[in-house]
């Protein structure tokens, strides 16, 4: 009760018996929920709504007085500011077109994304918000935002429709307006309802560690072909159990021979905080001088031409060669060899007890521990992992020596 009677106190303030009195009084006059009686001449007067628009003040005027009663601009002030709320997607500033602040946004948040994603976020934009992309960001509403999520939002739960509506969100808000027409609050009630599924994990397909050796002569047997450079980034992967945007962009300026090291630029990485050290084990190394031996790339694996590195269906097409399937009946993948490696180090017990911990497996993956804790564990367990990579290799390749 007592917040009420508080909220009364800020509105109603003129009197009707004073009016006169305002009316020899230069300047404005307020009577609480942003209406104003504005006096510029002595004798007359006219009311005013003020509201705020984002980071703007602006004005609406009423009627003059005393042909607009204190009653009815009262009246007049409660029905404007129930239309301003009711009605957020009218214009309410000059504003850039959606193409030209989407431009902006993505330049400002460069290092957000890697250059693969900026490109599919663009696509995504061309592709399905091409109606949207002329008009003023301040001009848009929420049904015209629905209109082009419409025919893609039902789906997987990572849909193109869920992330275009994420990424408009957050190019709108850039905008600098008070409401945001692609907020999910929102648009809900102009989609149609999603299906509630359980979230499920599934593991990608990966080779079982006990073929892993055979496979690796298998790829050693085709790299004997001098164009197939696929095979050595493979059989790269293998052994370093690095991801394949890591491994294809690989160049020779960042292997250290001596030290058997492999810096790579955080750029590269998943996770863009800092360059991460690979430990390199005897047999990549002496991958690595194969391949060297080759090429006249600055790429360690090029592509058909040496200014660029290998594309990823190369790579693809040489594990679809292999013909392997995994333990339910599935093709293997790429990325699968990092679960395959995981595995066969989590199986190593020579005693009864690990060999390897799951920290230094984590950190081989690049899986190192994040948030707060990561601030203050920073260990990166460099030769715990060179003692794995180095027992790894010699399985990998214990049919080949």
């Amino acid at each position: 009760m007592a917040g009420t009677a508080e909220k009364l106190k800020t509105r109603d303030r003129l009197k009707l018996t004073r009016m006169p009195e305002y009316l020899r009084t230069l300047g404005s006059h307020n009577d609480g929920g942003s209406l104003y009686f504005v006096v510029r001449r002595k004798g007359s007067g006219a009311w005013v709504f003020k509201f705020r628009d984002g980071r703007r003040l602006r004005s609406k005027g009423l009627g003059a007085y005393p042909a607009i009663s204190l009653a009815e601009a009262r009246r007049k002030r409660d029905a404007a500011r129930a239309g301003h709320a009711a009605e957020p997607e009218q214009p309410k500033s000059a504003g850039l077109p959606l193409e030209n602040l989407a431009e902006r946004y993505f330049e400002h948040h460069a290092t957000d994304f890697g250059a693969p994603q900026l490109k599919r976020n663009r696509a995504l934009l061309r592709l399905h918000a091409s109606p949207l992309m002329r008009l003023r960001a301040n001009k848009i509403t929420r049904e015209q935002v629905a209109d082009v999520l419409r025919p893609i939002w039902l789906g997987s739960s990572n849909s193109k429709g869920i992330k275009l509506r994420a990424l408009l969100e957050r190019i709108l808000n850039s905008a600098d307006n008070e409401r945001n027409p692609a907020t999910l609050k929102r648009l809900e009630s102009l989609l149609p309802a999603r299906p509630k599924r359980v979230a499920r994990s599934v593991s990608v397909a990966s080779l079982p560690y006990a073929q892993l050796p055979e496979v690796w002569r298998e790829l050693s047997d085709v790299d004997r072909d001098p164009g197939l450079m696929a095979a050595c980034a493979l059989r790269f992967i293998i052994l370093t159990s690095v991801r394949l945007k890591e491994a294809r962009g690989a160049r020779w300026e960042e292997i250290q021979f001596k030290a058997k090291l492999w810096r790579i630029p955080a750029r590269r990485m998943k996770i863009k905080d800092e360059d991460f050290e690979v430990p390199l084990s005897d047999e990549a190394i002496a991958l690595l001088r194969e391949v060297r031996r080759k090429s006249n790339s600055d790429f360690v694996f090029p592509g058909r031409w040496s200014d660029h590195c290998i594309g990823r269906n190369a790579i693809f097409l040489a594990v679809g060669r292999l013909d392997r399937l995994d333990e339910r009946g599935r093709a293997i993948t790429t990325h699968g060899f990092r679960s395959t490696f995981a595995t066969w180090a989590q199986e190593q017990r020579p005693d009864g007890s690990r060999q390897f911990d799951q920290e230094t497996i984590e950190g081989c993956l690049a899986h190192f521990v994040s948030g707060l804790p990561g601030k203050y564990q920073r260990s990166k367990h460099l030769e715990a992992r060179r003692a794995l990579m180095n027992a790894w290799g010699k399985f990998a390749t214990e049919f080949c020596r």
